[in-house]
């Protein structure tokens, strides 16, 4: 089943090296102020998709189901746009499965920072991307360089996010292994472990605590896989 999904700010990350290699000067640098402090809006990823589309003359939608999806076994997705408030919540809340859809605006370009429709199989294929070094079946999808940049820590967060690390668009639970997720806003995690070449996926409903979803991925997702994996050997 695939559910509403708000891991779409750390799927976007994965563009810019595509945006590089179709124009000659263009790059979005975050100030100094910026990267010191944890203040991230969704309106600045909205403004990404009108640069997207004036540079690309491609929806967001559109550009990710030519470049990132279909390389990698993703179903094309849509655009779904509520035309009325309660629409909007009912897509917001509603525990009812979703379409194959990317929840857009007005303008039809995209939210990139919001109401991605995945399942967990397809959250799984994003993280094993990043985890290949953005390779799937022996192409290079994303360069494994951009991989490495989005997922390195650029300050600490506060205590209202338990002083993890984030990224570009990727929260870092550790930067030694490293160990790096997509966080969404209901429930929704793309777990990466580089060091045990693990990916785990978690799709659910709404759940407004991000660390909650980290704890119960390693405390008991990992510990049941863990005790099987030895179980077997010692079986």
């Amino acid at each position: 089943m695939t559910r509403t999904n708000h891991i779409s700010e750390s799927v976007l990350s994965l563009f810019r090296i595509s945006l590089r290699k179709r124009t000659r000067n263009f790059s979005i640098r975050l100030s100094k102020k910026v990267e010191e402090s944890h203040n991230m809006k969704a309106v600045c990823l909205h403004i990404l998709s009108g640069i997207l589309y004036r540079v690309t003359k491609m929806r967001t939608v559109d550009y990710a189901n030519q470049f990132l999806f279909e390389p990698i076994g993703i179903k094309e997705r849509t655009n779904f746009y509520a035309k009325s408030a309660e629409e909007h919540k009912k897509f917001t809340i509603s525990k009812e499965p979703k379409g194959k859809v990317w929840f857009a605006d007005p303008q039809g370009l995209g939210t990139p920072g919001y109401g991605l429709c995945l399942s967990a199989d397809d959250m799984a294929k994003i993280g094993q991307l990043c985890l290949d070094g953005g390779m799937n079946n022996g192409k290079q999808i994303v360069s494994a360089n951009w991989i490495k940049t989005i997922t390195a820590p650029t300050h600490t967060t506060d205590e209202k996010f338990g002083n993890m690390k984030y990224g570009m668009l990727w929260w870092i639970v550790d930067d030694k292994k490293p160990i790096y997720t997509a966080n969404g806003n209901s429930g929704n995690v793309i777990y990466v472990d580089e060091q045990e070449k693990l990916v785990v996926a978690v799709s659910s409903y709404f759940k407004p605590s991000v660390l909650n979803r980290i704890d119960f991925i390693e405390q008991t997702l990992l510990n049941l896989a863990y005790r099987s994996k030895c179980g077997l050997r010692h079986g």
